[in-house]
């Protein structure tokens, strides 16, 4: 009896990680207000947003105060990002220009990828070399490719 306790227990924080992956790339799926993007470039149109992985984020603090509260807070380093529902600390993932962008993102994880398999209980889709759920992925494939290559990738 003490065995079948057990294993309950692997099997709901199991799960409990799993889900807290999914939530990390399913939590950023409005592709309206945080468009998709290869590189900066993509996201000129808007205010001081910056290409984060595979989508444009605000790297300063919003002006206005009644704008909606953003999924992801801002980082300068590991510390500044807090537990995760109490559960672990999250990474600040930083900007390719440290110079210009100053601020990170916090995110549970930073997943990698290279194709989709890679990308299994984690959003299920590789987008620009990083976990990425569907609506990313469809947004991805409508952006205009400058060469062959970049889009194959």
């Amino acid at each position: 009896m003490c065995h079948n306790r057990k294993m309950k227990f692997v099997l709901i924080a199991l799960l409990s990680l799993s889900f807290g992956f999914v939530s990390s790339v399913t939590m950023m799926n409005d592709t309206m207000r945080f468009p998709a993007c290869f590189e900066d470039n993509d996201c000129r149109k808007l205010d001081s947003h910056a290409c984060f992985q595979y989508f444009c984020y605000p790297w300063q603090s919003p002006k206005e105060l009644d704008e909606e509260p953003l999924p992801l807070a801002l980082c300068r380093t590991d510390k500044d990002c807090g537990l995760k529902d109490g559960a672990r600390r999250q990474k600040c993932f930083k900007h390719h220009d440290k110079r210009k962008i100053t601020s990170g993102i916090c995110i549970p994880s930073v997943d990698d990828c290279s194709s989709h398999e890679d990308c299994e209980e984690k959003g299920g889709k590789c987008c620009n070399s990083y976990c990425c759920n569907e609506a990313y992925f469809e947004a991805i494939q409508k952006l205009p490719c400058v060469s062959n290559e970049g889009c194959q990738v």
